[in-house]
Order: C-alpha cells, then structure tokens, then sequence
C-alpha cells in the first residue's frame, strides 16, 4: 500500500515542526545529542521497512539503500559527538595583549554561532 503526501499533510509537518524548533533551541546539546543518536537508533530499527518502501519507490538496489541507512545514523551519530565537544562554536580565547601591532587588546572570548 503506498500514501502520497498531501499538501495539508505536509503543512501539518511544517506546522509542528515551527512549534518543536524554539523549545528544542532551549535544551542543553547533551539532550539534543541523545535526541539524534535516538533518531539514529530509530532509522536503523526501521531500516527493514523503509528499505521495502524505497525499492518501490526509487528503483535503487537494497544494498544501496541499507548503505544509505546506514550512512544516515552514522552521520547523526557524529553530528550528535560534534554538538556535545562544541567544536562548531568556534570558540576559542584571545589573551590580553598590551603590545599587539594594532594596540593594546582586551581579552577575548569569542564564540560562533
């Protein structure tokens, strides 16, 4: 049996998600780490399923597909390492400098985001 998304299913998703966004915002990155390995964990449980539906659908080979799956929870498993590190906040310090080229500077803590 196949379902094709409807455009009010789709608004209904976008609709729930705008809600999710800004309270997920407020979680420490440990909970959102917890919440991709859990998708994660999630996608490989339901790889056998999505597997049968998307050889319907795209004519891809189950091997490609079970990569892709595959490929898929590793992928969020290492998004959820490089949220709880911090590595993509860029941040790093920049000691006070009484005799830097352009001037005294204060000490800096940037952080990007």
């Amino acid at each position: 049996m196949s379902h094709e998304a409807l455009p009010a299913d789709l608004e209904a998703v976008v609709a729930r998600a705008t809600t999710a966004a800004p309270l997920l915002a407020t979680t420490t990155a440990e909970h959102r780490a917890r919440a991709l390995v859990a998708i994660a964990d999630a996608l490989e449980t339901a790889a056998p399923d999505l597997v049968r539906i998307a050889l319907r659908e795209t004519g891809l080979t189950e091997t490609r597909l079970t990569g892709e799956i595959t490929r898929t929870a590793v992928q969020l498993r290492l998004f959820a390492d490089t949220i709880v590190d911090g590595g993509y906040l860029d941040a790093r310090i920049d000691h006070a400098d009484p005799d830097f080229a352009l001037g005294p500077r204060p000490d800096l803590h940037p952080i990007h985001n």
